[in-house]
């Protein structure tokens, strides 16, 4: 949604369209490429239109097929790259925002497509970049995203109740319940809270009452909850891992980037900064400073990027340009249903 609306408002309206799809069509696709059917013209989908006032503040235009032409530039989550051998005629560009998204796409596709000339690649974290490179590939430029400031503005964190909000999604795997006795034993009056399972709104909601957010997850790339949770204010602990341990994706102190497994190096940590305002605010700033840049950052990334492909583009030569003859690929669902549906 970012991209296309950055690239809508530098002069790209009328060029850029997004396509989605369900898990049923990713596995239909992935018969094809099983059976080593992948000449087509195009990949024909269902249209479908967003439904989540959230992302109506994004400019998009919603589109039902994916030509397969050398002048269509195909952007593909890097999870998808199992999806290259349908685009040898087209520039693609493969967009690495979660390595371990990425890892999980690279065990379905020869290496090597990845490699070829008509394959750039763009990276959303610097921890992503360093991978990607380590695997021989183009890195053609930073491409991350921004955090939106879709909420009122913080409560001033030494007037927050003593709390400390944990993340709990499947990406921690570290002990909770220890790190949660851990505080509790040495500070009765610290109240933890963990995020998991809730809504949007909840989630904010819990960020604005807490002064401390701890995210011992897998950072497979510049994760959007401690980035919120720094806009509105709290100070923040990441695990040492994936994008966590990097000070140019996240610029906070040594003291805040930690083993996960060491929960009582946390628990210290956390203590500290309750009992100092002077560091919560310190590292709440430095991190908050980073992630208020990033709308500004993103659209020169985008421009830097795109400027780019577009010159590269020309350069390549594909031996057939021409779709001729070939079928129109359809993966349709038999059912039709709404664009980010979501359960209550």
């Amino acid at each position: 949604m970012q991209l296309s609306d950055m690239l809508i408002r530098n002069g790209w309206e009328g060029r850029v369209s997004m396509v989605y799809f369900d898990d049923r069509q990713i596995a239909r696709l992935r018969d094809y490429l099983h059976d080593k059917k992948t000449a087509c013209s195009a990949i024909d989908f269902t249209l479908r239109e967003n439904t989540i006032a959230e992302y109506r503040q994004y400019r998009m235009q919603p589109a039902d097929r994916i030509p397969v032409s050398a002048d269509s530039l195909v952007v593909l989550p890097e999870g998808l790259s199992e999806w290259l051998p349908f685009f040898q005629d087209n520039p693609v560009l493969v967009w690495w925002l979660s390595v371990d998204n990425g890892l999980n796409g690279l065990s379905r596709v020869n290496l090597n497509y990845l490699r070829r000339p008509n394959v750039f690649h763009a990276t959303q974290s610097a921890y992503a970049a360093r991978f990607i490179e380590s695997l021989g590939l183009r890195n053609i430029g930073d491409l991350s995203d921004y955090t939106a400031e879709l909420f009122k503005a913080p409560i001033s964190a030494d007037s927050r109740p003593k709390q400390v909000a944990l993340n709990k999604s499947s990406k921690v795997i570290a002990n909770l319940d220890r790190l949660t006795h851990l505080i509790g034993t040495a500070r009765p009056d610290i109240q933890v809270v963990r995020i998991g399972g809730m809504s949007r709104e909840k989630v904010i909601e819990t960020f604005q009452q807490s002064r401390i957010f701890v995210d011992l997850g897998t950072f497979p790339g510049k994760d959007r909850l401690a980035r919120e949770a720094a806009l509105i204010g709290c100070a923040v602990i990441v695990a040492d891992a994936g994008a966590g341990h990097t000070t140019q994706d996240f610029p906070l102190a040594e003291e805040d980037h930690i083993d996960p497994w060491d929960l009582e190096r946390v628990a210290v940590r956390v203590i500290q900064l309750i009992d100092s305002p002077e560091l919560a605010d310190e590292n709440s700033r430095s991190l908050r400073v980073h992630v208020q840049a990033e709308k500004a950052r993103f659209a020169e990334e985008v421009l830097s990027v795109f400027t780019q492909l577009e010159i590269l583009a020309k350069q390549i030569q594909v031996p057939d340009q021409s779709p001729g003859n070939r079928p129109l690929l359809r993966v349709k669902p038999k059912k039709r249903w709404r664009l980010f549906s979501r359960k209550k």
